[in-house]
């Protein structure tokens, strides 16, 4: 069955928009996102880590920027005035309690390191408001554990 083509695509180009931009389990958390957010955050989805971090040295620290090359969060709370990263979102597939996968640790570290929570929300079509509630508060209060373990290792 041929592909088919928008009728102003030019005949030559390799390049098809996407029929969805995000998927279906996306969409109903973008919106249930919206609904809890209203005004306070802006939500921009499929954020490049690349996008939020930077290296420091990269031409020394090629590694590093590796580790964040070609990945990202699916949704990325930012301050409204400031665009400042506040909460990430990635939307997770279940594992069992006694395992942790080692890119999930990766990114706890990261953004905790950094003081943005990191929110890790279950895989599903459709999302409850008091779920997302308990799931935020888990991943702000590990950032705040985080920040404060950090602080009395400096000393401060």
């Amino acid at each position: 069955m041929p592909e088919s083509k928008p009728p102003n695509a030019k005949s030559d180009s390799p390049y098809r928009l996407r029929e969805y931009f995000l998927s279906a389990p996306e969409v109903s958390l973008f919106h249930l996102l919206h609904k809890m957010a209203g005004e306070r955050y802006v939500i921009c989805p499929k954020v490049a880590l690349t996008d939020i971090f930077t290296i420091v040295r990269p031409n020394e620290n090629v590694h590093f920027y590796n580790k964040i090359f070609r990945k990202h969060v699916d949704f990325l709370l930012c301050d409204p005035k400031t665009l400042k990263p506040a909460i990430a979102i990635e939307i997770v597939k279940p594992v069992a309690r006694s395992e942790t996968r080692a890119s999930d640790q990766f990114m706890e570290e990261l953004f905790s390191g950094e003081g943005v929570p990191l929110v890790h929300v279950p895989l599903g079509e459709k999302y409850e408001v008091s779920d997302l509630v308990n799931l935020f508060t888990i991943a702000v209060m590990k950032t705040k554990d985080s920040k404060r373990n950090h602080l009395e290792l400096l000393g401060d």
